[in-house]
């Protein structure tokens, strides 16, 4: 039988047998049949009886000549073959992790003081990290596999040494990426840099100077929108504004805020451009986060995005799961190094353990914790994640608020099986089920 998938043509042998997954399971979801994998983290989706008893006699052993003498039916044998083998359902995955992230807080000194800042970022902390420290920290996770590199801070560029730090790590061949509250760039500084950067994300968390004043102070909204100008004209750098509102702003204001993202998207259309809205708030400087709060937040963000970039929701699951990507973890157990070369597995460092220094603990030793403490935060250690046939799709999300006892464990603890503070709805898986569905022939191989 001949299938075509996106445009490649696959011959499919007569005699052919697929020998499946062990723990196929079903779910019947809006009168689709997901079948779901959960070992592997993948699916297809069937829409009819005769497409059911298909796969069920392929799960029986049958050849797909057998199927096509029983059923006849070309079409449906065809949809159900297509999938098949458009999403590789049968074939083994490799979960092994060879590159991992790391983030580095440059400096904890600051021109601003936003209301917000969970770094609480003011003045330099004593003895920060030398400039050889670190280009010998980044030297060494590339030989370990570091694939990228965020440099945070802080204000980045408050550091005089920050332009050689970024050409070291793009020439170490590292994915370089930047935070910046983008007050202090200028035409100059970015010509001399942007071709060593990869991403830049420059905070902005008003719709205009008054609102941005009320969280990160007087006259940075304009010096923040001309650095976003400068740098969307280097085509090499993907450049996002990041928009953290207060929970009252968003709320009194949430058209305003639309409103400002959809002009910067058209303004900025056939550009490498982003607007990037966070969808809670965490504790920080001044304000404090809200559970209940950061719900009604979360819901708020994806109506805007849903205005401003069409089918966003879909678009996102489709990029994360494209390739047979399976989520084990979320972000914990990459790599964050502070100022003064504290170890932690998390960028929010003070909602997480400090586990080690880079000036006192051997980097290897560094290396096999951070391997350690992120196999043993997987989803197959999290009850009741672990039995969940959805564990590596969702991968049991943020660990720091549905598993806060992982993130504060000592190593001796981090044995144990952990259970999960916040349960999820049945809301939240339905809403993975139609993700699944209506994404399903967009992540044909």
């Amino acid at each position: 039988m001949i299938i075509n998938i996106h445009g490649r043509t696959i011959e499919i042998h007569d005699n052919k047998k697929y020998a499946f997954p062990n723990d196929i399971t079903a779910k019947y979801f809006k009168g689709f049949m997901l079948v779901i994998s959960p070992s592997t983290g993948k699916w297809i989706v069937l829409n009819s009886q005769i497409q059911i008893d298909i796969l069920k006699s392929l799960i029986n052993g049958a050849s797909v000549r057998e199927v096509i003498d029983k059923f006849e039916n070309i079409n449906e044998i065809r949809n159900v073959l297509t999938q098949l083998e458009g999403k590789l359902f049968t074939e083994k995955i490799s979960t092994e992790e060879w590159s991992f992230a790391l983030r580095i807080y440059l400096t904890n000194n600051c021109n601003l003081r936003c209301r917000h800042c969970f770094m609480y970022a003011s003045t330099a902390m004593d003895n920060e990290l030398s400039k050889a420290e670190i280009t010998d920290l980044i030297t060494n996770c590339k030989s370990y596999g570091c694939s990228k590199v965020i440099f945070t801070g802080g204000e980045v560029l408050i550091r005089e040494d920050f332009e050689e730090i970024v050409k070291f790590s793009a020439l170490s061949g590292l994915y370089v990426q930047v935070l910046t509250n983008g007050t202090l760039w200028n035409e100059e500084n970015i010509a001399r840099i942007a071709p060593y950067i990869d991403e830049i994300q420059i905070s902005i968390d008003g719709f205009n100077q008054e609102t941005n004043s009320a969280i990160r102070g007087e006259n940075t909204f304009e010096k923040s929108l001309r650095t976003l100008e400068l740098f969307t004209e280097h085509e090499n750098v993907l450049t996002s504004i990041v928009m953290t509102p207060t929970y009252e702003l968003l709320e009194k204001f949430k058209a305003q805020y639309t409103e400002f993202a959809q002009n910067l998207v058209n303004k900025y259309q056939g550009k490498n451009f982003l607007v990037v809205l966070q969808k809670e708030l965490i504790d920080g400087r001044e304000l404090k986060s809200n559970e209940s709060k950061n719900r009604i937040m979360e819901q708020t963000v994806a109506s805007i995005y849903e205005k401003i970039y069409e089918n966003s929701e879909l678009t996102t699951f489709i990029l994360n799961h494209k390739n047979g990507i399976i989520y084990k973890n979320c972000g914990y157990g990459n790599l964050t190094v502070n100022s003064i070369g504290d170890i932690f597995f998390c960028g929010r460092v003070h909602d997480v353990k400090k586990y080690a220094n880079l000036r006192t603990t051997d980097f290897s030793e560094i290396m096999r914790l951070r391997k350690f403490v992120r196999e043993r935060s997987f989803v197959d250690y999290l009850q009741p994640c672990c039995e969940c046939e959805l564990r590596y799709i969702c991968g049991g999300g943020c660990r720091i608020k549905n598993f806060p006892e992982i993130v504060n464990s000592p190593l001796e603890n981090l044995t144990n099986t952990f259970s999960r503070k916040i349960d999820c709805s049945e809301h939240d898986k339905e809403n993975f089920y139609r993700l699944m569905i209506e994404s399903n022939n967009f992540l044909m191989e």
